[in-house]
């Protein structure tokens, strides 16, 4: 069987390979686009039906919003308490700055929206989405019981591992790291982040942002190696 099949090969090779063209190009042309069948999210492979998607959407009816992921940052003081001007600087210049990027940035829709993309958002929705100290009824949520740190949560409507929560993330963590805009005096901005306050990010999104990159590294060196691996074995054999 297998000499008639090698014969065979040997004596149509250029109709096979002619064939397998057809083939690629056909496939090609037919596939449906990449983004049309993907689905971002953790959860987004799940049927509507399972308890767990059911519970999800009895808790969004319940609090009028999708049951998504944050983006939080801390804002701290090694053992003292936060100043008047700390507060003033997040209020005055942090949360502008968030504002400015969110509406630079834009925020996703949920995966089954009628508009599953990043969409541009007016100032008061943007206002909305920024939770500090100074929101009506939050001090207390957000304002350690020591009075030390605080924090600033950025509600999004998008899952913890949506890939599309990254632009954004990486947007905020290079405004708040050392060296970064808020550390620096320019004519836009002339407060800057106060001697001893710590900015630190956190958040299930942010999570789900590391988890992604890590995943993703992870991948690379497994294929790297999983490649020489072969290479190694097929010169050998």
């Amino acid at each position: 069987m297998y000499r008639t099949l090698g014969n065979f090969v040997v004596r149509f090779w250029l109709v096979l390979f002619a064939g397998w063209l057809v083939a690629l190009v056909a496939l090609k042309v037919t596939a449906p686009a990449w983004n049309s069948v993907l689905r971002e999210g953790e959860f987004a492979f799940l049927p509507a039906d399972v308890p767990s998607l059911r519970g999800e959407k009895i808790c969004e009816e319940a609090w009028g919003e999708p049951f998504a992921s944050n983006i939080v940052l801390v804002i701290r003081r090694e053992r003292t308490q936060l100043t008047e001007q700390d507060r003033f600087f997040i209020t005055e210049a942090l949360s502008p700055e968030l504002q400015k990027i969110i509406k630079e940035v834009g925020l996703p829709e949920p995966e089954g929206s009628e508009k599953a993309e990043v969409v541009p958002l007016t100032d008061d929705d943007i206002a909305q989405k920024i939770k500090t100290f100074a929101t009506t009824g939050m001090q207390k949520i957000l304002d350690s019981s020591d009075g030390t740190a605080t924090m600033v949560v950025i509600d999004l409507q998008t899952e913890f591992f949506d890939a599309r929560n990254t632009n954004l993330i990486n947007r905020i963590e290079g405004l708040i790291k050392v060296g970064g805009p808020l550390y620096e005096k320019t004519a836009g901005n002339s407060m800057t982040v106060p001697a001893g306050l710590h900015l630190a990010l956190s958040g299930s999104a942010t999570v789900g942002r590391d988890m992604m990159v890590a995943a993703s590294e992870s991948s690379k060196a497994t294929e790297l190696w999983t490649t020489i691996l072969v290479v190694i074995l097929l010169i050998g054999i």
